[in-house]
């Protein structure tokens, strides 16, 4: 008999009700505490990064919405530019550990104790009755991997790990858990194209950076610690999809991490049409105006999945871009929210 099978699409709106991480108009408090504002500032050549008279944290704290912000200093870094100046060098030093402070904040982030209840009973529901599930993600966040980890499932990024076991996560926009060295991937990825890189947590490659301190994770660039070239080598962190308009271009095969995405992006499309989902279910993803290209690729999977049922789980009154979206298909729609939509099916 063949297994059914099963899409889960998590977006924000997920990782909001599972965890409580808030969403982009609200991320940059939660995540620029004063240590991390700190990080910010002090990366510059000349120390203090500014904006006119105003440090960089305090002008991102005020404008309050990280896609605004990261998409402001990724076009100021003009990462094409092979002898950036010094405000190009200070961009690039800034977005290496804005990415740190987000992968801080979001490894430190814990799934809800009543709703990962929910969550987990739903998950061997579904699982159960279709045998095999394949989540797909916009999230770089963690909070997946801890609800399959507490309850003993495995799980694997395809493409991305070299262990091929449990549930496969396509994470679209990168994760906090992949590791960024942008020295490796330019001399080395030349002379491999049948595979992708193997991507390791930063705690795995790095020595122990200070004395005795056993939890640094990844590199932040200080004033005082004058870089290669003063371009990225030697740098780690996480491997983020930038924001706003920049992502079709990183995603794409002319910039960025093509190495990885395109190549991640395929190979989730490719599982999705060879196992032809019976059900879709768009559980707090909202199509939001910088996944424009999302739409096409969406749409095109579904097209080609027969009889397959899509049902999608929001907490707003209001129609969202997806569900107009995705209306030929006739989806279930749940305004309720992910927490009474599980009270109502486990």
């Amino acid at each position: 008999m063949t297994k059914s099978v099963t899409c889960l699409f998590l977006g924000s709106g997920a990782s909001y009700a599972l965890a409580g991480i808030p969403p982009q108009s609200e991320f940059l408090c939660s995540v620029l505490n004063n240590v991390k504002a700190r990080w910010i500032d002090n990366c510059g050549v000349d120390r203090k990064i500014k904006i006119g008279n105003r440090r960089l944290s305090s002008w991102m704290l005020d404008v309050g919405d990280v896609e605004l912000c990261m998409s402001y200093l990724h076009n100021r870094a003009d990462y094409a530019d092979s002898s950036p100046s010094k405000s190009k060098r200070n961009a690039r030093r800034a977005i290496v550990n804005m990415r740190v402070a987000i992968a801080d904040y979001l490894r430190s982030s814990r799934p809800k104790r009543d709703i990962r209840i929910k969550f987990l009973k739903w998950f061997k529901k579904l699982h159960d009755e279709s045998g095999i599930i394949v989540i797909i993600t916009t999230n770089y966040d963690l909070i997946l991997e801890k609800l399959l980890l507490s309850s003993k499932y495995r799980y694997h990024y395809p493409g991305i790990s070299n262990k091929q076991e449990g549930v496969p996560i396509y994470k679209l926009h990168g994760s906090v858990n992949w590791l960024e060295k942008l020295w490796f991937e330019r001399k080395e990825l030349k002379h491999s194209q049948t595979r992708l890189p193997v991507v390791f947590p930063v705690r795995r490659l790095l020595p122990k950076p200070g004395k005795g301190n056993n939890r640094q994770w990844a590199y932040l660039f200080r004033w005082k610690q004058y870089m290669e070239n003063e371009q990225t080598h030697n740098t780690y962190g996480p491997i983020l999809v930038p924001f706003f308009y920049q992502k079709e271009h990183w995603v794409g095969e002319s910039g960025g991490w093509n190495c990885i995405f395109p190549g991640h992006w395929q190979n989730a499309e490719r599982f999705l049409l060879e196992k032809s989902p019976n059900q879709f279910y768009f559980l707090g993803y909202s199509l939001p105006p910088a996944d424009h290209y999302m739409m096409a690729w969406l749409i095109k999977i579904i097209e080609k999945a027969k009889k397959t049922g899509v049902t999608i789980v929001c907490k707003n009154n209001q129609q969202e871009p997806l569900e107009k979206v995705l209306e030929p298909f006739s989806p279930n729609v749940y305004r309720c929210g992910l927490e009474n939509f599980l009270d109502g099916h486990v």
